[in-house]
């Protein structure tokens, strides 16, 4: 008889101590779980950019007549650098996990470089100026919803200022380059409407005539080819954090 009241007092005690390990258990780490982001990333957004440019150009010099045109001088390498600000605005559609949008952005400031030319006789002065561009882009986001990287290409517009001095004489020349650009950024949601956002971006420009001078099918002309690096960093305003 004792044995058996024996038994059920160690059997409640250990059943006392189990419940009281699961209650408190001792020696586990605490459970972090991510909560996704309860806004999407579709709407419309402004977006603020500061931006620092890198420049490098081929510069061919060549001389022609009625026949033939021959290339006498060539500069590729002619650098310049320079501080931009970027306002952007555009638009997304969120599929899931994917975005899809397109934006528009107007850059001021740019980059300026010279270079002398002919043998070290005269200079080239470039400016880049404003620019005009349109984008599309493609991306996906992070698991938790909050981190998207993306894709973004299209084509830009730039005003640029050419001035060639050549001892106490300079011409100066206004013209415009076109382009395709090509971006890779990473956005990050820091509210429901504010993101971050950083992007380095290629854009390859074409060929364009800088100076040209002619007289009865003879001539003179100087023409460039450049390629702007930029990184970019700044504040994104969205509407989905609105709720629109």
């Amino acid at each position: 008889m004792k044995f058996w009241i024996y038994a059920i007092i160690a059997l409640a005690g250990i059943g006392s101590a189990q419940a009281a390990s699961l209650k408190d258990p001792v020696g586990r780490s605490p459970v972090t779980v991510s909560v996704p982001s309860s806004s999407t990333w579709g709407g419309l957004w402004a977006a603020a950019l500061a931006g620092y440019n890198m420049s490098n150009t081929e510069l061919d010099f060549s001389v022609f007549n009625p026949e033939d045109s021959r290339e006498i001088a060539n500069v590729d390498g002619f650098g310049g650098e320079g501080w931009s600000g970027d306002v952007q605005l555009g638009g997304d559609v969120q599929l899931g996990r994917f975005v899809v949008g397109a934006f528009g952005e107007y850059s001021f400031g740019g980059t300026e470089s010279q270079t002398r030319v002919f043998e070290g006789i005269g200079r080239l002065d470039v400016e880049q100026k404003d620019s005009y561009s349109i984008l599309a882009r493609a991306g996906v986001v992070t698991s938790d919803n909050n981190t998207l990287l993306y894709l973004a290409s299209g084509y830009t517009w730039t005003e640029a200022e050419a001035t060639l001095r050549l001892g106490t004489e300079s011409v100066k020349r206004s013209y415009d380059f076109g382009g395709v650009p090509l971006e890779l950024g990473v956005e990050h949601k820091f509210g429901p409407n504010i993101r971050g956002r950083l992007a380095g971006r290629y854009t390859w420009f074409g060929k364009e005539t800088v100076f040209e001078d002619e007289d009865e099918g003879y001539g003179a002309r100087l023409t460039a080819e450049p390629g702007v690096f930029a990184v970019k960093a700044g504040v994104v305003i969205s509407t989905s954090g609105f709720g629109f």
